[in-house]
């Protein structure tokens, strides 16, 4: 544990009235995760720098704005003078951490390293040391060294311009943590959140007899059918403001959580729409996708394990459910992996944005849905110097659409009005940047992403997506003649 002493301005007191910008960032979680899976498959030296009192190496240029700071209320003067003029932005302040990722991010390309286009906070660097990639994480940075020699040259090169600590048992990355196996894999958690999140909502958490806990976050009931008389007494009182904020609240702590908890994705995305306008009903279901968390945490099932042993290729699978919605859209769910053999490092669960009129159409917006982010990653993993060199691997359980995409059926009457999605699947099949193969709808784990399902149904896929067990798929393509009239 450490312990900081640090001055801290309350920020929005700050008055902008230059109009100056204020915007920061740091790598998308999912560029972390992706990030993750890579140093694990590939089995490179995973480490991290956290730069000391990082904001306060951003000092104010001559063409920034000078800004004042008031001592707190009861601070003597002989401690702290009434008023003061920083000469760096302070922890707090609203452009501190611009300022700092700027300071760095022009350290970073002075000395060679080359910036992702995929993630603006990912950064590359290649020499006759090795090869190294490293993230911008507000004040810390993952980094991943082909050999102890390049990463110790790296934490050298940041050292030499930033007040570092260095990391070479690398636990904790971005707020997950991380636990390092043999195996080429990591297993991803976020535990201290876990507890904060079980205590706030449930304090007896501990206590509660696991036989009282569900052993699903949903009920396999269809999303369409109507309410029980009970549900529907509960859905017609509406949340008071104050019970809106702690619905707000929950969502915000799933949402976070869903990073490392795919199997609630659905459930989140299910509720998610009810944040301003929740009634009990809504309340209640809530609390079930909690008390069912509460159940695999105290039983130890959960973690999930990306990576693998057979390199960095690819493997995706997508399904979409037909009109499972009350307005008759259809539902996708999609996960990436690093081949069959372990979990999802990116999962996604969305409904479409259009109605259409067959479950080919359906299908194929869900292959568009899924090629939108499978095949950026092609290239970010260029960045992470893992070419891919052959094409990455999609499996989808829809034969009819499967057909249609490869070029042996002709595009039913049904599905020519989404023709420009397909077309994205088409151009990648014909690029050799994916081949879709068949995977049995018992097997797809990305059904678990598009509606509730049983206890029985859910947790034999829970495992794959988790990587507790491998997708039912071969370790290689292989060409599926059903798929195939010649």
């Amino acid at each position: 544990m450490k312990f900081k002493c640090r001055m801290v301005g309350l920020g929005q007191h700050w008055q902008n009235i230059y109009g100056e910008a204020t915007t920061s960032g740091m790598a998308h979680m999912d560029t972390v995760k992706t990030f993750l899976a890579v140093a694990a498959s590939t089995g490179r030296i995973l480490s991290k720098v956290d730069q000391k009192t990082a904001f306060l190496q951003a000092k104010l240029g001559p063409n920034d704005k000078p800004y004042y700071l008031r001592s707190p209320p009861g601070v003597p003067e002989s401690i702290m003078p009434k008023i003061m003029q920083p000469s760096a932005y302070v922890y707090g302040h609203p452009k501190a951490g611009r300022q700092h990722e700027k300071k760095y991010s022009a350290f970073l390309l002075s000395q060679g390293w080359i910036r992702s286009s995929y993630d603006r906070y990912s950064y590359s660097l290649s020499n006759d040391i090795g090869q190294a990639c490293l993230l911008t994480i507000v004040d810390d940075s993952p980094i991943q060294s082909t050999s102890i020699a390049m990463r110790d040259f790296v934490h050298a090169s940041i050292g030499s311009a930033f007040d570092i600590t260095i990391d070479n048992n690398v636990k904790h990355v971005a707020g997950l943590d991380v636990q390092q196996n043999n195996n080429n894999t990591y297993t991803l958690r976020q535990d201290g959140h876990c507890v904060d999140f079980f205590d706030t909502w449930v304090p007896d958490w501990r206590e509660i007899p696991l036989e009282d806990l569900p052993d699903t976050p949903m009920s396999s009931v269809s999303r369409t059918a109507p309410l029980s008389v009970a549900q529907q007494a509960r859905n017609n009182i509406k949340c008071t403001p104050q019970l809106i904020k702690e619905v707000q609240s929950q969502l915000g702590s799933l949402n976070w959580l869903s990073h490392t908890w795919p199997d609630i994705l659905f459930s989140y995305k299910d509720k998610a729409p009810c944040a301003t306008t929740a009634t009990m009903h809504d309340m209640k279901e809530i609390e079930r996708i909690i008390r069912f968390m509460i159940k695999m945490y105290r039983t130890h099932d959960y973690g999930l394990t990306v990576g693998g042993n057979a390199g960095v290729q690819l493997f995706g699978t997508v399904d979409t459910s037909f009109t499972s919605h009350k307005d008759y859209k259809s539902h996708t769910g999609g996960t990436i992996h690093m081949g069959p053999q372990y979990g999802s490092f990116i999962s996604f669960s969305a409904k479409q944005s259009m109605s259409v009129d067959s479950s080919a159409s359906a299908e194929g917006i869900g292959a568009h849905m899924h090629n939108k982010i499978f095949l950026p990653l092609r290239y970010y993993l260029n960045d992470l110097f893992c070419p891919q060199k052959t094409p990455s691997r999609l499996c989808m359980d829809n034969v009819p659409y499967m057909q249609s995409a490869l070029g042996e059926k002709g595009h039913s009457k049904h599905n020519r009005h989404v023709l420009i999605r397909m077309a994205i699947t088409n151009d990648a099949l014909e690029k050799d940047e994916i081949t879709l193969e068949h995977l049995n709808t018992f097997d797809m784990v990305a059904d678990i992403l598009t509606k509730p399902l049983g206890p029985t149904d859910f947790h034999r896929l829970r495992r794959v997506l988790l990587g507790m067990d491998p997708v039912q798929a071969s370790k290689e393509y292989i060409r599926d003649p059903k798929l195939f009239c010649h």
